[in-house]
């Protein structure tokens, strides 16, 4: 997992582009995950968002994070946010990006 980098007024990006979200609507969980489903459009397949159970932090694609955002289902991580996120990359997660 890469880390984010927050700028003020802007989206926390990984080096590849990927945009820190906080998941505001919660679908349904499992053990150790919780996920959401959405379509875009009336005859698409359903997408789902899949995340760890015990936070609401997500990274993901810059589109489906915009999408996400536009319709309130997920907004963007503060500067705080992002930090703590940050902290939580155990040396093995950010070992197993590289």
């Amino acid at each position: 997992m890469e880390q984010l980098t927050f700028t003020e007024g802007k989206n926390a990006v990984t080096a590849s582009g990927l945009v820190g979200v906080v998941m505001i609507v919660t679908g349904l969980q499992g053990e150790d995950s919780q996920w959401f489903d959405y379509v875009v459009h009336f005859f698409d397949p359903p997408i789902r968002i899949e995340w760890e159970k015990d936070t609401q932090n997500v990274v993901l694609p810059a589109g489906t994070a915009s999408y996400l955002i536009s319709h309130g289902w997920a907004r963007a991580m503060t500067g705080t946010e992002v930090r703590a996120y940050n902290r939580g990359l155990t040396p093995e997660k950010k070992e197993n990006e590289k």
